[in-house]
């Protein structure tokens, strides 16, 4: 009997308080890059999303690029298309001031971008709408006459995305229209990020089945996008531009040499 009445205060206490899911940090354990380094402290791009949001600067936290650096960046690649929303940066304690002009773009395309003095080191920011991919990189515009203040300076970036097969503000609404909940829903309008897809088809295979593919099962060739990024799923736009030689949107035609030597039947 009393552990009746203790499982009925535990379904009181889930009912009361509201079911949520736990947001994920999909910016950890991932692919990293950057553009330059500081030229005493570690070469560790990782140190932005190591899961340390301590404001501290030293060779196992944050990440610095070289005052020289005219392109100041760093990038992570979540080696799969999330839908991202939301992103939070860390700043380093001290030097919020070279938070300003930090912008920040998903495969290409622009999310958000702080133009303001942050009050605190941690900056919530939301882009205007969901946008689907895999590369979030951050920028940093060079808007002072000193080098220094140039810098990227961050110590920690957090993309935040429901569980699969949820949305919501509290990731507490199921995605009813994904098939078998496969796939990322977006957090407020539940639409599927892979709807197309068999309603057999595993979501651990979606990332080598649809790698560089787009369309209804992933049949469709992605073209040639500029720093070799997957095209859109859902259209097979490149997102972040074409390479050289290929024209947009698809990057599947154009004039570089290997569309040349297609349209006169010539190979080398």
């Amino acid at each position: 009997m009393a552990g009746f009445h203790l499982q009925v205060h535990i379904l009181f206490l889930m009912i009361s308080s509201g079911f949520t899911q736990t947001e994920e940090n999909v910016a950890l354990s991932k692919w990293y890059t950057q553009s330059s380094f500081h030229p005493v402290f570690a070469h560790r791009p990782g140190n932005a999303a190591n899961g340390n949001t301590d404001g501290h600067f030293d060779n196992d936290n944050c990440i610095h690029t070289h005052a020289g650096d005219y392109q100041p960046s760093w990038e992570v690649n979540l080696q799969q298309v999330y839908p991202v929303l939301n992103i939070t940066i860390f700043g380093r304690t001290g030097f919020l001031r070279r938070l300003v002009g930090v912008s920040v773009r998903v495969d290409g395309v622009l999310c958000t971008k702080i133009r303001e003095l942050p009050t605190r080191r941690r900056t919530s920011l939301s882009c205007a709408t969901t946008l689907y991919g895999q590369r979030v990189k951050l920028e940093k515009e060079l808007i002072s006459s000193n080098s220094d203040e140039n810098v990227l300076n961050i110590c920690e970036v957090q993309i935040m995305v429901c569980p699969r097969g949820y949305f919501g503000d509290r990731c507490d609404r199921p995605c009813g229209k994904c098939r078998k909940r496969n796939s990322y829903c977006d957090r407020y309008t539940a639409k599927c990020q892979h709807a197309l897809l068999p309603a057999s088809l595993h979501w651990r295979h979606l990332p080598r089945m649809c790698c560089y593919k787009y369309g209804e099962n992933c049949k469709m060739s992605c073209g040639r996008c500029k720093d070799k990024v997957a095209c859109r799923h859902d259209n097979g736009h490149c997102s972040s531009g074409c390479a050289a030689g290929w024209a947009a949107p698809m990057c599947d035609t154009g004039n570089h040499p290997i569309m040349r030597e297609h349209s006169t039947g010539k190979f080398k």
